[in-house]
């Protein structure tokens, strides 16, 4: 699946690039076509319809438009129209509005690590790790703490169709650390913004404290953490170092040392949980329960 993660608050351009095979091939009805729709099947207001090339001599079938800048994290889906080697094709992507990435690249570039990366920045080469490689590996990361912790470093659009039980006042969520509710429909009933900012958030459950929930209910709503911690940002850029340049380390050492000090690889009686394997960046991934207990 395709997809694209943007932030909200600024335009930014989208890229496609039609393929046969492996070959980038121009549409020959130009300009491409462009269908962007909102989470609920509607169409997003102010978006444009038409992908024009990005005249991108090496990538001939590169294509483009700006999607206007969003408000709220949300998740988009695009369908592109074109004519491609004689045939009318159609191919679906996505675009995720998430509230903030784990880090910018351009401090990933500088970013140094010690023992392992043998001094100096280990992906400061823009030739050899390009942005967008850079840009797919922090997306698998912030997946990847999710999954691993249950909660997202960031802010991240939800949706789903849940079945309370008869007469319960509190409904249980598929997702962890809600921060806040965008729509709600309550059976047949949508609710209005003062119905919503009536209800309570736990860690993992919404409550209201008088009406009953009927089903289904059908929500949307934002999970995750407000802000990425400082130490969780560090950690995803090690995380990300790791994919980009697979350690050469043998899989039983213990420590790594040279000039500039020494990074261990295990530790005696270390109990924490173990996600990477690497105890700095497991330790930093743990904090992510502590803090979401104490901003809930």
């Amino acid at each position: 699946m395709d997809e694209s993660r943007v932030t909200p608050g600024s335009a930014i351009s989208i890229l496609w690039n039609w393929r046969i095979g492996s070959v980038s091939t121009a549409p020959s009805d130009p300009p491409t076509r462009v269908a962007i729709t909102r989470p609920d099947g509607s169409a997003l207001p102010g978006a444009p319809t038409t992908a024009p090339s990005t005249a991108n001599g090496l990538q001939p079938g590169e294509v483009s438009f700006v999607l206007p800048s969003q408000s709220e994290v949300t998740r988009l889906r695009v369908v592109w129209t074109a004519t491609v080697g004689g045939t009318l094709r159609n191919v679906t992507s996505y675009i995720e509005v998430v509230g903030e990435h784990l880090f910018d690249i351009a401090d990933l570039r500088t970013f140094e690590w010690g023992g392992f990366t043998q001094g100096g920045a280990p992906l400061a080469d823009s030739a050899k790790y390009p942005d967008a490689k850079l840009q797919q590996y922090r997306d698998q990361v912030a997946d990847e703490i999710e999954q691993w912790t249950g909660t997202a470093p960031m802010e991240r659009y939800t949706s789903g169709i849940l079945h309370p039980r008869a007469g319960s006042k509190r409904l249980p969520l598929d997702q962890y650390h809600p921060r806040r509710v965008l729509s709600f429909k309550n059976g047949t009933v949508a609710w209005t913004p003062t119905l919503i900012g009536e209800l309570q958030l736990g860690i993992a459950s919404i409550e209201h404290p008088y009406r009953s929930f009927s089903d289904p209910v059908v929500i949307e709503y934002v999970r995750g953490l407000a802000q990425v911690p400082a130490t969780v940002a560090e950690a995803a850029k090690k995380i990300t170092v790791l994919k980009a340049r697979p350690s050469q380390i043998p899989a039983r050492a213990i420590s790594l040392t040279d000039e500039r000090g020494t990074m261990q690889l295990s530790i005696a009686n270390y109990e924490k949980r173990r996600y990477y394997g690497v105890p700095e960046i497991d330790t930093a991934l743990q904090t992510i329960d502590e803090t979401i207990l104490s901003s809930v």
